[in-house]
């Protein structure tokens, strides 16, 4: 009986413990309250790449986290097994977005949104992306 009730309860809090986890992170991330502002939904048009490095607010989504660099902004979306409630698409307009810099080879800073969450990517082919974005609107 023990063990029947053992496997009916850890799928349970399985699920539990890892949407708790990823929960944890998106808050921490700050990638919640960026979807309170700029939530586009889940479906789109255009193809979003795996960021290598990516530091959104104090924590670090290695390869969890997709971008797309685009003329009308930059759409942000999580990896669908960290997808809890609210995180969804993201397409941040470049007038809400300050400080665009590269700091090293393949390094781009930005602020981000009304809280100003500094969002690091490091990214070979996405700054190509931004480079090539950046000189067409110069």
């Amino acid at each position: 009986m023990e063990i029947i009730l053992f496997f009916i309860f850890l799928p349970i809090v399985s699920f539990g413990l890892w949407f708790g986890l990823c929960f944890i992170i998106l808050f921490f991330s700050d990638y919640l309250d960026l979807s309170e502002y700029y939530k586009v939904g889940l479906i789109y048009k255009k193809p979003l790449q795996k960021a290598n490095l990516a530091i959104l607010g104090s924590i670090n989504l290695v390869g969890s986290l997709y971008v797309g660099i685009y003329p009308e902004g930059l759409y942000l979306s999580i990896l669908p097994l960290f997808r809890v409630k609210g995180a969804k698409l993201l397409l941040i307009t470049w007038s809400d977005i300050e400080n665009l810099e590269t700091q090293q080879a393949n390094t781009i800073s930005l602020k981000i949104g009304p809280k100003k969450t500094k969002l690091i990517l490091t990214d070979k082919s996405l700054f190509e992306d931004f480079s090539k974005l950046m000189t067409r609107s110069l």
